[in-house]
């Protein structure tokens, strides 16, 4: 009975795509796990643009390639200078690429923002637009000059 009330959890197109027989009901509870429909949706896309049959196994392995693309992710020290590879849009219209990992304080806690370098305005971002971004220079590499002339070269 509680794999059959989970099923309600599962996207539309997932539970259309049962009913037409193209996956099976193992298929069905693999997607269950996830609490989101809309990472659901992007798994099953990903798996069904090939247009084969689904199986367990193909979406279990595709929530794991989920979670090591997102634990890829690097985490930035505070004052690296980062180049995101799509241009973020803020709430204002304005955009960002380039960006300086700071923190601002709120009470007792540090939080992560970047500082916008053509404004120098400050923004939170999550770590989505950070996939595949790239480290322009490192705040290490202020404190030695071996890192300094290496970002320096690859500028």
């Amino acid at each position: 009975m509680k794999g059959r009330l989970r099923y309600g959890l599962i996207h539309p197109d997932i539970r259309a795509a049962a009913r037409a027989k193209t996956s099976t009901p193992d298929t069905m509870k693999a997607f269950a796990e996830h609490p989101s429909q809309e990472a659901q949706r992007e798994v099953f896309e990903a798996l069904a643009k090939d247009g084969g049959y689904l199986q367990a196994y193909t979406v279990r392995h595709g929530w794991r390639q989920r979670c090591r693309d997102w634990a890829a992710i690097p985490d930035y020290e505070e004052g690296d200078k980062i180049r995101l590879v799509t241009p973020v849009t803020l709430t204002d219209g304005s955009t960002c690429q380039i960006v300086t990992a700071t923190h601002y304080r709120r009470g007792r806690q540090k939080r992560r923002c970047y500082r916008i370098e053509e404004t120098g305005g400050l923004v939170r971002l999550s770590k989505a637009p950070l996939a595949g971004s790239e480290l322009l220079s490192s705040a290490k590499g202020a404190a030695s000059p071996v890192l300094a002339e290496y970002f320096a070269a690859r500028e």
